[in-house]
């Protein structure tokens, strides 16, 4: 167990290190295209204001649609989920607000999204026996985890770390902190509007957790407990411990409400 998730890890750390291999990668493991290479190249571009991005299952589409829709403004990179992203908003003098969550929530809900992935999907008979296999899937995506933020953690000076918690319950805060950074009009950041558009996402949300309750992006019992189940198998391997510690400096170096970013 792991020798698989270590050697897939290894093949995309590799090829991350630069947006041609990023391509490569992609199109060597992939049978169609993927969104996150042009995402990726467009925060290389920099032809953007700032980055907005977290591992997946953070809280990006939600922070994301409330930027979107309540600050009514789309000049920004996300869910690139790429360190390789991050590097290039750095490079380019750019914002970067990451969104990080627990390892232990974000990576199970991950693998359950994808639960329905077809083993054609992918051109590697390695990669589509890789998702077949939950545990070895976990410790892939733990390792993806790890070495995200590590890479944040290092580039924090740089960086805004915000836990997904916080961008949930402080979303107001949160957008006024991003606005306030980029010079974006805040003449619908009143508190009822935000809140109008919080709830229209989440009853968008809630339609579709009808049609599909693992993958939701919403808690529901159901989800909770293949949760459970999932990490009874790796609660105590050391990259579950690992991610929980770096997840916790994490936290000690995140903006707070309150606080400038």
């Amino acid at each position: 167990m792991g020798a698989i998730d270590w050697t897939a890890f290894k093949i995309r750390r590799a090829t991350n290190s630069n947006i041609l291999g990023y391509w490569m990668y992609t199109k060597t493991l992939m049978r169609s295209g993927n969104k996150h290479f042009v995402r990726i190249r467009d925060a290389r571009n920099g032809n953007y204001a700032f980055l907005l991005d977290g591992y997946p299952r953070s809280g990006n589409t939600f922070l994301t649609s409330m930027v979107s829709k309540t600050l009514n403004f789309r000049n920004f990179v996300h869910h690139t989920h790429s360190a390789l992203a991050i590097r290039y908003a750095i490079d380019n003098g750019k914002s970067a607000y990451l969104l990080f969550r627990d390892p232990r929530d974000c990576c199970s809900s991950r693998i359950l999204l994808g639960s329905n992935a077809h083993p054609q999907r992918f051109r590697l008979p390695m990669a589509g026996r890789l998702y077949s296999s939950k545990v070895s899937l976990m410790l892939l995506y733990l390792r993806e985890y790890i070495h995200y933020y590590e890479f944040a953690f290092r580039n924090r000076r740089s960086v805004t770390l915000i836990p997904s918690n916080i961008a949930f319950v402080h979303y107001h805060e949160v957008l006024k902190m991003i606005a306030e950074q980029n010079g974006i009009p805040e003449h619908e950041l009143a508190r009822d509007h935000c809140e109008a558009d919080r709830q229209r996402y989440f009853e968008s949300k809630r339609k579709k957790t009808r049609k599909s309750v693992l993958s939701s992006s919403l808690p529901n019992e159901s989800k909770q407990q293949a949760k459970r189940n999932i990490l009874k198998t790796v609660q105590n391997h050391p990259l579950m411990c690992r991610a929980r510690r770096l997840h916790e400096e994490l936290n000690n170096h995140s903006w707070k409400p309150g606080t400038r970013g």
